[in-house]
């Protein structure tokens, strides 16, 4: 037995369908599981829900006033700080950093988490982990990868930013890529740990100026450790609280 799905404009039998994308849902190829995201199933294309993973939901859930601490070496230099997850008056959540005084926007749809917009010190533990939990589908697929683009300004500096703007009708000679695979689950039925990378490549002219490589595991309390690698920053982060 199966189901044919499809989407009209009224709801009367045999009404016009029509070609309306679906929020998120995985689809399943010879290459493995495939997330879409507002997206138009082709035909015959096998597809299912999105099964959300406990451990993934709790570490990113953020619920206005939780207090995250954090203990770090970076460099080899021992460091701490705390977050606090706020919500302002137009019913915009964000983490808040006050040690950097930096800002990171959160938006999730209870299947889907994202980072929006970030305001602060690019140096900043914060602003990596931004970079690292881009986009995150809180259902967890063996080998399943997500990919997006950031925003230029969320990369680059003003003064690259000006020339791009001037060149912007012309072409667009920058880019700032992001990409995380699901790489761990220690049990299907009773996960307790799961591992996920992903990466930042930020590109001008197609040549590769920017690359970070993050780690994040997430064990049965949330997140657990979060890693940062590039050519001149290592960063560990555990989190003992949050």
């Amino acid at each position: 037995p199966h189901l044919h799905l499809q989407l009209q404009a009224t709801p009367f039998v045999g009404s016009k369908t029509l070609q309306y994308p679906i929020n998120h849902f995985i689809s399943k190829n010879k290459n493995g599981i495939i997330f879409n995201s507002f997206d138009i199933p082709k035909q015959s294309t096998v597809i299912a829900n999105i099964e959300i993973n406990a451990l993934l939901k709790k570490a990113f859930t953020f619920i206005p006033g939780q207090k995250v601490k954090i203990n770090y070496t970076e460099n080899k230099i021992e460091k701490n700080v705390s977050w606090e997850v706020i919500t302002d008056i137009y019913n915009n959540t964000y983490i808040y950093c006050e040690q950097s005084k930096s800002y990171a926007y959160i938006y999730s749809d209870g299947t889907l988490h994202f980072f929006k917009h970030f305001e602060g010190n690019k140096n900043s533990l914060l602003y990596y982990f931004y970079l690292g939990c881009y986009k995150i589908s809180l259902g967890y697929y063996k080998n399943l990868k997500l990919d997006d683009n950031y925003s230029l300004s969320e990369i680059f500096s003003l003064p690259k930013l000006v020339i791009q703007d001037f060149f912007a009708p012309f072409f667009r000679f920058m880019s700032a890529h992001y990409n995380i695979e699901y790489e761990y689950l220690d049990d299907n039925m009773s996960p307790t740990k799961i591992l996920l990378k992903s990466n930042t490549s930020a590109k001008i002219l197609k040549k590769e100026i920017i690359h970070f490589d993050f780690n994040i595991e997430i064990g049965q309390n949330g997140i657990a450790v979060f890693e940062v690698k590039s050519n001149n920053i290592n960063i560990r982060a555990v989190f003992v609280e949050g």
